[in-house]
């Protein structure tokens, strides 16, 4: 039932730290610049550092390296698209690079909620389709909200379009579409299929999305709880594949985390350092673009192995369901 094999794994790492993010966000809005160790603890380890981690199941990893030239391609086709746009000059890098993160999270979530229907052997796409909707209306809804943060020329640039009607429209309509879901889980009940992880699985990241698109106004109360919510869980999910699928290198779940923590910490906070100490936005000069692709290839190599390794057909992603 649990992807943990745990309810108490599970709250650990895949429900709570979210719910923390926004507890500390509604009592400390502005936390993220308050406190440098807040700060760090939730960019360089858990959202910066987290995507080193999959290099534990890619590059570390001889079985999956030797499988396809992807591992060698890629990165070197991700740097040049980076170096080349960027010195370029050409606009919407940064704006390309945090709309493919927020489709990350989503993809993740969803892949959460499509783990729980392969545990209760049962596919739901009616579900799959208000997770999407739950999830993707409020954030749709933040470009249009008066209170967005603008923050043009950084790497949290966004179109935004104040309108307040607009934003009436959307949030109306995103409580039809959670009364229709709230609706179609009584239906489900009532019907004896109660699955409670796959419930939770769409209540959940519809809350957290909710909050911080609907209601944050500071960057600690908008950007972090996702930041806990995916990163965490991550490194939760990525700690029980590892212990599943390579059983001779990870024999404790606990040393799992402990690796993981440890090499997200480590890549985290050099990544930081090169962010806030040499990587400037905007310039387009030789020096700088060559940093950028250095600095943003790994985070689209995670991007798309996660696409590949975590995929229902992938030969170990068989072997960790088998597990559970």
């Amino acid at each position: 039932m649990w992807i943990l094999n745990s309810p108490k794994l599970e709250l650990s790492f895949i429900y709570i730290p979210g719910l923390l993010g926004i507890i500390l966000a509604v009592l400390f809005p502005d936390l993220g610049n308050s406190s440098i160790l807040y700060a760090l603890l939730a960019t360089s380890l858990i959202d910066s550092g987290h995507v080193y981690t999959t290099f534990w199941r890619t590059y570390l990893h001889k079985r999956e390296l030797i499988s396809s030239k992807r591992y060698v391609l890629f990165p070197v086709l991700s740097f040049l698209f980076f170096f080349i746009w960027n010195n370029s000059g050409l606009p919407g890098l940064w704006k390309f690079v945090i709309y493919s993160t927020l489709f990350h999270h989503v993809r993740q979530v969803y892949g959460l909620s499509k783990w729980y229907q392969s545990l209760n052997k049962r596919s739901d796409k009616i579900s799959d389709l208000f997770l999407y909707t739950l999830t993707i209306v409020p954030f749709i809804t933040y470009h249009f909200r008066p209170a967005a943060i603008v923050q043009n020329n950084t790497m949290y640039e966004l179109f935004l379009f104040p309108n307040i009607l607009i934003v009436r429209i959307l949030t109306i309509s995103f409580l039809g579409f959670l009364l229709a879901w709230i609706f179609y889980e009584i239906k489900l009940w009532k019907n004896g299929v109660k699955e409670i992880n796959r419930l939770i699985s769409v209540a959940y990241p519809t809350f957290i999305f909710s909050y911080c698109f609907f209601i944050g106004e500071t960057l600690t109360q908008v950007l972090f709880p996702l930041l806990f919510i995916h990163g965490v869980s991550y490194m939760g999910i990525m700690g029980i594949a590892l212990q599943r699928t390579q059983k001779v290198k990870f024999s404790s779940f606990s040393k799992t985390i402990f690796v993981i923590v440890f090499t997200a910490s480590t890549f985290g906070i050099c990544e930081t350092w090169i962010e806030q100490n040499l990587i400037e936005i905007p310039n387009t000069s030789f020096l700088n673009s060559l940093l950028i692709g250095i600095y943003l290839t790994p985070l689209f190599c995670h991007y798309y192995f996660d696409s590949v390794i975590w995929k229902k057909d992938h030969r170990e992603f068989r072997e960790i369901l088998t597990a559970s």
